[in-house]
């Protein structure tokens, strides 16, 4: 019985992780927020990472129109999209 649960989340874990999608967008979202990955390995005490982190601007400002997080969430999940839709399947 306890065999049979540890296999189906392996199985569930295994499909999620190796889909287009999920691995364009955490692809994506490595390359548009190296930032983040940066501060985070640095040897900085942690007021210094905090105040870099601070620093970042996490919203795409054009004019009158404001995206909060846009950098976080949005580009990368349209990101993933793309390349599992137009790029992966020849289009």
């Amino acid at each position: 019985m306890l065999k049979d649960v540890q296999n189906s989340i392996k199985a569930k874990l295994y499909d999620f992780t190796y889909s287009p999608f999920m691995s364009s967008m955490i692809i994506s979202w490595i390359i548009i927020n190296h930032k983040y990955i940066l501060i985070y390995m640095a040897s900085y005490d942690l007021e210094k990472k905090l105040s870099c982190l601070n620093q970042y601007d996490f919203t795409l400002d054009i004019s009158w129109f404001s995206i909060p997080y846009f950098f976080n969430i949005v580009l990368p999940i349209l990101f993933g999209l793309f390349y599992t839709f137009f790029i992966s399947y020849g289009i």
